[in-house]
């Protein structure tokens, strides 16, 4: 069920979305004063997690990604995070970034 990728063609390249264009401290806070805040602070609170099976998983039941297992019988499930980790440990991953920006500032 798994073991052949299929013959369509690659995706395209997506547009980047917002979280793209502002996952960053500067762009973050030019994008809040966008908005109409003043005295914008950004500030980075870095977080680096060991990628262990757990933690992997956990990202996936403890995301919206969720929402795509919910109708798949538990032995299905299972085989999904068994390929999940499988392509972590092949892709050589071995942290999560975790690393959240928080901004604040004051109305006008």
């Amino acid at each position: 069920m798994f073991s052949t990728p299929t013959e369509s063609a690659p995706q395209p390249e997506r547009e980047p979305g917002l979280i793209d264009r502002i996952n960053q401290a500067d762009s973050y806070a030019d994008w809040l004063s966008g908005r109409g805040l003043s005295d914008v602070d950004v500030e980075v609170n870095e977080l680096r997690l060991t990628m262990t099976p757990e933690v992997a998983w956990l990202v996936i039941i403890g995301s919206g990604f969720r929402g795509a297992l919910t109708d798949l019988r538990p032995a299905v499930v299972e085989k999904v995070r068994e390929r999940y980790l499988d392509a972590l440990r092949a892709d050589g991953v071995t942290e999560l970034d975790a690393t959240t920006l928080v901004g604040s500032g004051t109305v006008r």
